[in-house]
């Protein structure tokens, strides 16, 4: 018998989100249609959905060069960088914008936000499922956020008057969110992780729930 996974649920939205997102999401297998592409908020007309097109890492060098091919499109302020394995839960965009404006009331200069990063002490930090654990950090915290050394890169979301220099000789995947981090805190800017719950690989490459 399969485990039994558990899922953020987030409430009804009081209100439609009063700001647009440009989404940035790198295409490498199908996991793209069974994971992101269904999250609502990728359907909502006040936002940009940019696909870039890497199947099988076959037109881009490295993950890095695939993301700034996408930036390179976007139209709005606000810019999420989002693995095409990583669903985003009905109701998640006003839920973000709520912790967002707690997070201005404190620090309106954030260099960088993600749902999921690690405290200098190596303490995990955020509100995410996958298929080995759910956690949501902030059921035991005053705040919405949590100010963190590095991000998880299923999620990386950033300000366009703050755009962190990214590095495209990273060869793969890995340690974007770390360098970013660095950077930006050589620009005195701060990396947070916001409750903005994610799913992170929801379905398979063939549409398989994973469990």
């Amino acid at each position: 018998m399969p485990a039994t996974r558990l899922y953020p649920k987030l409430p009804y939205p009081e209100r439609r989100p009063s700001f647009s997102i440009s989404f940035v999401v790198v295409r490498f297998s199908d996991e793209y249609l069974h994971n992101f592409l269904p999250s609502k908020c990728a359907h909502d007309s006040i936002n940009q959905v940019i696909m870039v097109d890497n199947r099988c890492n076959l037109f881009f060098d490295n993950l890095s060069t695939a993301i700034c091919h996408g930036i390179a499109q976007t139209k709005h302020d606000l810019i999420a960088i989002v693995h095409e394995d990583v669903r985003l839960v009905d109701g998640w965009q006003s839920w973000l914008e709520k912790s967002l404006r707690e997070l201005e009331d404190h620090d309106c200069n954030w260099g960088m936000l993600g749902s999921v990063g690690w405290k200098q002490n190596g303490e995990m930090l955020g509100h995410w499922s996958d298929p080995f654990r759910y956690q949501n950090s902030f059921l035991v915290s005053e705040q919405r956020f949590g100010e963190v050394e590095r991000l998880d890169e299923q999620m990386l979301i950033f300000h366009r008057e703050r755009m962190p220099a990214f590095d495209c000789q990273l060869p793969g995947i890995h340690h974007i969110g770390r360098d970013l981090s660095a950077w930006l805190r050589k620009n005195d800017l701060k990396t947070y992780v916001i409750d903005a719950p994610t799913i992170h690989k929801y379905m398979d490459a063939r549409g398989t729930l994973v469990v």
